[in-house]
């Protein structure tokens, strides 16, 4: 079996997805092309099984669209709020992240 050798890309940013860092150190908690990211349905096909996007995509843009806010709206104030949506989404994952090691619940 041979190891992945690079990070996958977001289908939303295009930026790597590298994963989710330690909330205290900002070490990454998986090795070098291990994390597979986040599913961007509804943002793509229903059959596209090979798209992945980062989480902070997935807070921002997929997260929302999933919940009926319209993301990508002509009309300004739509999208602003689908945005601030996203972004307390964003806030919330990264808040549980820290309270689960503050309580050592992962480590």
């Amino acid at each position: 079996m041979t190891k992945k050798s690079k990070n996958l890309k977001c289908s939303i940013c295009k930026k790597e997805i590298r994963g989710p860092k330690h909330p205290f150190t900002e070490q990454l908690l998986y090795p070098e092309g291990e994390y597979m990211g986040n599913s961007p349905y509804p943002l793509c096909h229903e059959k596209d099984y090979k798209s992945r996007c980062c989480d902070m995509c997935d807070s921002i843009y997929v997260l929302p669209a999933r919940m009926g806010y319209d993301v990508f709206s002509e009309d300004w104030e739509k999208r602003s709020e689908a945005f601030r949506f996203g972004m307390s989404m964003w806030q919330a994952r990264l808040e549980a992240s820290k309270m689960l090691y503050e309580k050592g619940l992962i480590k």
